[in-house]
């Protein structure tokens, strides 16, 4: 499995200090923030070329969501999305993290939605076979990631995403779970992981109260032991509210670094 941060969590100003960091910490990778990434990849990819650290996805940069009601909210969606995979092709990425929806809510007041369960899911089929075809033809992937009921009103389970999943026909389409999210939705995360199995293409590390995973009650060994257990390969990327203090940052490190050390 290979171990990840969130750009935004790392110390540093520039990326390569940002990639220093990591690299003297022993984790493995760095998932990208997509704001103006296309700008900022000769800066990205000398830095990788200097430090044993992987660009393992890219996380946000884009207008709108896999569903939406706004015909010109989705086409800017669609070319961001597409642009995204280009960069995330050119880095050696996973691919581009992406939840169905956020902002929307059943349980919050908040305005009730113009289109219906069935159109939203429609919606977002067609546009995980699109960007899921777009991604395959790249050798990457466009991660759906399930949200809690508080900040999606749709894909708040591994359970839905994976019900989608059956349904999506392109390769190029892939699940992330998201911890923190399954410490709200599942009855048994651990038995939703082993579920998901082969379509786990990606993991989201953060505690059950959105910190750094040891600052809340998650079981980060067994979670670490469930996905060694299953072979699961891929990226596994702490996102995470800021630290009180830079120094809990290295403190998460050695402890996940730990935690993978014991399982080999």
């Amino acid at each position: 499995m290979i171990l990840a941060f969130q750009e935004g969590l790392v110390p540093g100003e520039s990326i390569a200090a940002k990639l220093e960091w990591l690299a003297v910490h022993g984790i493995d990778g760095i998932e990208l923030n997509g704001h103006e990434l296309p700008r900022r990849l000769p800066e990205i990819k000398a830095g990788l070329a200097r430090f044993p650290v992987q660009a393992t996805a890219i996380c946000g940069g884009y207008r709108g969501w896999l569903v939406g009601d706004d015909s010109e909210e989705q086409s800017h969606f669609l070319a961001d999305m597409q642009t995204l995979l280009e960069c995330a092709a050119e880095l050696g990425a996973k691919g581009v993290i992406a939840p169905a929806i956020w902002g929307t809510s059943h349980y919050l007041p908040l305005p009730k939605r113009k289109s219906s369960p069935e159109q939203d899911r429609n919606m977002l089929i067609r546009n995980l076979e699109i960007l899921g075809s777009y991604a395959d033809s790249l050798g990457v992937t466009v991660l759906l990631e399930p949200l809690n009921r508080y900040q999606a009103h749709c894909i708040n389970t591994i359970g839905e995403a994976l019900e989608i999943m059956e349904l999506v026909s392109s390769p190029g389409a892939g699940l992330i779970a998201d911890l923190f999210h399954m410490n709200m939705e599942e009855s048994d995360p651990l038995g939703s992981l082993a579920r998901a199995d082969r379509r786990l293409a990606y993991v989201h590390l953060s505690d059950s109260n959105r910190k750094l995973p040891g600052l809340g009650h998650i079981d980060f060994a067994a979670v670490f032991a469930q996905l060694h257990q299953m072979g699961f390969k891929g990226a596994a990327s702490v996102e995470a509210l800021p630290p009180d203090r830079t120094e809990q940052l290295s403190i998460c490190a050695n402890y996940l670094v730990s935690l993978g050390d014991q399982l080999k």
